[in-house]
């Protein structure tokens, strides 16, 4: 295995560590209990569903994208912030209404 493979490797596998518990940090502290502070719910369900809140807002920013920059001919960074400020929205109101509904 040459260098530049190793390397690829070890900065992968940090990179998915990283992410990973990023990723729980951030559902666990920041989502579920400090935003939405859902309590003894089926956090598998809750996880799943956040899936497909992201899932939505992925392709949600993608047409965002798409339009205004070949549509509209708007700036990569001004077609950005338009998309950002739209799937924030999105995201909020995908996590309040569907992953973290308390019935």
């Amino acid at each position: 295995m040459g260098s530049q493979q190793r390397n690829f490797l070890i900065i992968g596998i940090v990179n998915t560590i990283f992410g990973y518990f990023t990723g729980i940090f951030v559902y666990f502290l920041l989502f579920k209990f400090f935003v939405f502070k859902t309590i003894n719910s089926n956090w598998l369900k809750e996880y799943f569903k956040g899936y497909v809140v992201y899932g939505v807002k992925a392709v949600i920013s993608i047409f965002i994208l798409w339009l205004s920059i070949n549509k509209f001919e708007l700036n990569i960074f001004v077609s950005q912030a338009i998309a950002i400020l739209v799937t924030t929205i999105i995201t909020y109101k995908g996590h309040k209404n569907f992953t973290f509904k308390v019935k």
